[in-house]
């Protein structure tokens, strides 16, 4: 078959049509017989995919590996060229390919076991995925253009010392020139894939050093709050049993209005114990969660412990408060002491 090109006519383009239509380019072109626009733009894109010259021209090379190139017959030619894409080269490129996809495999992957988050675990397994299809398409390219390698060896030998048999070899290596450039796309698909895979990774190391552990409330917090009410709580039982052993109404009102307050700052107090706990209960469940549960999971405890870390705050404004009363009474006592001496 000749060389077609933009302008080309006939059986000849009618046949490139035909065999671009096929999968896996299914070009989706008019069997007309008229090399068009749209035929040339359809041999680029099947150059492209599969790495031949770019140049819209159906060539040898470009004919020979959509199973339309010139044959020698049953009885071969002598002299005759092996029509097909250069199989060394392809060996030679597909090899590299995969060199260097390993290589990024192995960088991402050492990221990936460096960084202790579920969303880091997750896309870890995925990498791993891609790299099992990989190493299995690269397997099935590589093996049949190893097969294609020794055909080809074969059919130089033929030319050589039989020459009736170039013809059948060059039949059976037709159909496997097909079944190699479906193979190459899928090993090409899997490096992209790993690609991808690769940028997935960069982006949850970003993500993953936003996650800090929570350690906003701490145990002494909890026993720092409570030696001050046990501290308040004795003062104000002292002042109660002082104001008891007087006579005198204000000293009896003083020791209701401190028992009015102590109640009030008990159960206030007790509310901001159990919030409290529950805060540090927040913060364990969040930094054990961190090297397995995803973002969205953690960003729910986070969103967890800051409203209780708001109502937290809230309840030790309050005590705080009820303390500063205290203190109050304790000056009002004072001076009514001075007043009204035993």
């Amino acid at each position: 078959m000749k060389k077609l090109k933009n302008g080309s006519k006939g059986r000849d383009v009618k046949a490139l049509q035909t065999a671009l239509n096929k999968p896996p380019l299914k070009a989706g072109l008019k069997v007309d017989g008229i090399f068009g626009d749209k035929t040339e733009a359809s041999v680029r894109a099947y150059q492209r995919r599969n790495r031949l010259k770019k140049d819209g021209i159906a060539g040898p090379k470009t004919l020979a590996s959509l199973g339309l190139g010139k044959q020698s017959g049953g009885g071969g030619s002598k002299g005759s060229d092996w029509p097909h894409t250069d199989v060394h080269e392809m060996v030679d490129e597909v090899a590299s390919k995969y060199k260097a996809t390993r290589t990024i495999i192995d960088k991402h992957l050492s990221i990936a076991h460096k960084i202790k988050t579920g969303d880091m675990r997750e896309t870890e397994a995925e990498m791993l995925a891609a790299w099992k299809a990989l190493d299995k398409t690269f397997r099935d390219v590589f093996d049949i253009l190893q097969n294609l390698e020794r055909m080809e060896k074969d059919f130089m030998r033929a030319q050589r010392d039989k020459p009736a048999s170039a013809g059948r070899i060059l039949k059976r290596a037709k159909p496997l020139y097909r079944k190699a450039a479906q193979a190459l796309l899928k090993f090409l698909d899997a490096c992209t894939a790993v690609e991808e895979m690769a940028k997935k990774v960069e982006a949850t190391k970003s993500a993953s050093a936003k996650i800090k552990p929570l350690d906003s409330f701490h145990q002494k917090d909890i026993r720092g709050r409570q030696l001050i009410r046990d501290l308040r709580q004795k003062k104000t039982l002292k002042k109660m049993r002082e104001c008891a052993d007087r006579d005198a109404p204000e000293y009896k009102e003083i020791r209701l209005r401190y028992l009015r307050l102590e109640v009030e700052a008990e159960k206030a107090h007790k509310l901001w114990w159990s919030n409290a706990e529950i805060v540090l209960n927040l913060q364990e469940m969040h930094n054990r969660a961190i090297p397995t549960a995803s973002s969205k999971e953690l960003k729910k405890l986070r969103d967890r412990h800051f409203k209780q870390m708001m109502k937290c705050l809230t309840l030790m404004k309050a005590s705080d408060r009820m303390r500063r009363k205290a203190e109050a009474i304790d000056e009002e006592l004072e001076a009514l002491q001075k007043l009204q001496p035993a």
